[in-house]
């Protein structure tokens, strides 16, 4: 199986609901290449990203009032009858890595990511979509750019990683896997007696080593006869540890490639737990902030017209709920921002990953005496120099 049919299959059993264990360590046989570490490093990359932006909650808004109607329920909940809403844009993240392009149409009211579809591509008119297909189905309309949302991934590093442009390291990866074949190989001395050697000693150790050997080796449980004095020591060497961290370096290296052609914080690959928080943060930076707000701005394009957007109606992909918040630790913060009228109480719990109260004093803004305008100030300082105080914050 080709690299691209292997992806293709990878993606296609994940489509029909079909567990994927990508954490299998790879065969290292003889016969293995970088191609196949870095297509593992490349589905584990894809993933990672993919399950990251799944998580996100596509906002809606009608006249700048977030709503959680129909539409909402749709993008989130159950886009179609066969897919919840996470497994719906894990899927379509993954298309969208993968090929660098990724297409959702409309049938029966359901959303329903294509399979495969050919474009056609204009410079100042709309793009034509036609056999648009999914699973046994395929569309014999076509459909405009405006009749569906299309979203496109330009990426040179994952392309040339997709490409297997990476080559360089075949040679250090078929070395580091003959390496430690061969020391870990199993290896047999043969004792010959004197006695045992005459005319038909030939004939005797062809038989042994060729056929006798050949079949012990090659079973899993069998036994190996002796004859004519002749003895046999079998001796299993044990695996050099500088060939397994040789092999460990180069799955390393793979890892963190994938990750920085899809702009991810290889320590979300790789595993390494100091510094996470900041990897964490890097990563929705400039990775998963922009592919979202690329498909937030492809459906808003797609639903809305320009007067609409202007009268504050859009879907927008909400990345903050990605992080794990702890709120005792950010309890100080909350005050502070509920105390200064930049978050309602609902609006705060919300940040916080809290059902909100629904209730009309948590939907007000607030603010403590603290905080007043500079003309406030000026004349509350002039009244206080007036009777003999000093400052006047409070």
């Amino acid at each position: 199986m080709g690299f691209f049919g292997f992806l293709s299959n990878i993606f296609d059993k994940a489509k029909d609901g079909e567990r994927i264990d990508l954490s299998v360590p790879v065969s290292y046989s003889s016969g293995v290449s970088s191609f196949l570490i870095d297509t593992y490093a490349m589905i584990t990359a894809i993933q990672a990203v993919a399950s990251l932006a799944a998580n996100c909650e596509f906002k809606t808004y009608r006249n700048g009032e977030n709503i959680k109607g129909q539409e909402w329920h749709r993008l989130n909940i159950r886009p179609n009858v066969n897919q919840s809403g996470t497994e719906f844009w894990q899927e379509f993240y993954s298309k969208l890595l993968y090929n660098g392009e990724a297409l959702i149409f409309e049938l029966n009211g359901q959303l329903v990511i294509a399979d495969s579809f050919t474009k056609d591509a204009y410079a100042v008119k709309e793009h034509i979509f036609r056999n648009v297909s999914r699973g046994d189905f395929t569309s014999y309309r076509t459909f405009l750019s405006s009749e569906v949302f299309y979203v496109q991934y330009q990426n040179e590093g994952a392309r040339q990683l997709k490409l297997g442009l990476l080559s360089r390291y075949n040679e250090l990866l078929s070395a580091a896997a003959e390496g430690y074949e061969k020391s870990g190989g199993t290896k047999v001395i043969v004792n010959v007696p004197m006695a045992a050697r005459g005319a038909d000693t030939e004939k005797i150790l062809q038989d042994l080593f060729e056929v006798k050997f050949d079949k012990f080796f090659n079973s899993r449980n069998s036994a190996l006869p002796l004859s004519n004095g002749i003895t046999a020591q079998i001796q299993q060497a044990a695996r050099s540890g500088t060939e397994i961290e040789a092999i460990e370096k180069i799955v390393n290296d793979a890892m963190k490639r994938a990750a920085q052609a899809f702009k991810l914080s290889p320590a979300l690959l790789t595993g390494e737990i100091a510094g996470i928080k900041e990897a964490l943060d890097w990563t929705l930076t400039v990775c998963i902030d922009p592919l979202t707000a690329a498909v937030s701005e492809e459906i808003t394009g797609t639903e809305f017209t320009a007067d609409k957007v202007a009268a504050g109606n859009y879907i927008v992909a909400d990345t903050s709920n990605i992080k794990h918040i702890d709120i005792f630790d950010i309890a100080g913060s909350v005050d502070k921002l509920i105390s200064s009228g930049f978050l309602s109480i609902d609006e705060a719990r919300a940040s916080a990953g809290l059902q909100e109260t629904g209730e009309d004093w948590a939907k007000k803004h607030y603010i403590t005496k603290n905080y007043q305008s500079i003309d406030e100030r000026n004349r509350r300082g002039g009244a206080d120099s007036a009777s003999g105080a000093v400052g006047g914050g409070r």
